[in-house]
């Protein structure tokens, strides 16, 4: 009997074993579109918007999200707060904010990490694969425009976020192609009037957060040709139930289990 019992034992175990390795392999079937927030983690630090960050997380996937700014005059730079629209390049460069962004200990934020139009131009140069989802902190409509003139070769490269509905055929009359619409900037829009909206654009992505996605709003969604990514998750058992429970596609993280 015992050995009766060990048999029945290890074939459990085997067809678990069996059975995590297929779930693992369908639920990571979409991970080649998982988006670095931010740049993703580095160094234990989040919110870098790095060279560094860039560099480690394009091991991992394609898709980098930056926050993005431009100066006073008209320079691009990443990063996510404080706004420096009004504030020349040369200051952003020089303040302490933005060299404590990689490493909080270390005040020497080094020249050839910190991301602006001339090191991320660079970047995309010796990175040919990588996909920039832009999340502009200053006007959205005036930084894409800046992209599409100055990262001329490059700009399809880039996939916008839109804010609202109405920047949609503006961002699509400047030659965007794929457009993701991200929610967090019209959290007062009901899901109805959400739905609505999006049954005439043309989209490569809606993402939103955990609370708009736990309301159920995927499965009132007809016709979805686009992916669903929810933002910020940094655990893996989260992801698993916000894909199978809530209709996550993929997701937005800081580090990319």
């Amino acid at each position: 009997m015992k050995t009766k019992y060990k048999y029945y034992f290890y074939i459990s175990l085997l067809f678990s074993i069996f059975l995590g390795v297929i779930l693992f392999l369908y639920f990571n079937s979409l991970k080649t579109f998982r988006v670095a927030h931010a740049g993703g983690e580095y160094n234990g630090i989040k919110y870098t918007n790095s060279i560094a960050a860039m560099n480690f997380n394009s091991k991992y996937t394609k898709y980098i999200e930056l926050d993005l700014q431009l100066t006073k005059d008209n320079r691009l730079v990443c990063v996510h707060d404080p706004l420096m629209h009004d504030k020349y390049f040369n200051e952003v460069k020089q303040d302490p904010t933005l060299r404590a962004r990689l490493n909080p200990l270390d005040k020497q934020f080094p020249e050839n990490d910190f991301c602006y139009d001339d090191t991320l131009k660079k970047f995309l140069e010796e990175n040919q694969e990588i996909i920039v989802i832009t999340d502009f902190k200053t006007d959205n409509l005036t930084g894409l425009k800046f992209i599409k003139s100055y990262f001329e070769q490059f700009s399809t490269r880039f996939i916008p976020q839109i804010y609202n509905e109405d920047e949609y055929f503006a961002v699509k009359k400047l030659g965007y192609e794929e457009i993701i619409f991200t929610l967090y900037r019209v959290g007062s829009y009901s899901n109805e009037k959400i739905i609505k909206i999006i049954e005439n654009l043309d989209l490569f992505g809606l993402t939103m957060d955990p609370p708009r996605l736990r309301s159920g709003i995927v499965d009132k969604i007809k016709n979805k040709d686009f992916f669903i990514y929810v933002y910020t998750v940094n655990s893996y058992l989260r992801f698993l139930q916000y894909k199978i429970f809530f209709g996550a596609d993929e997701i937005y993280t800081d580090n990319l289990f």
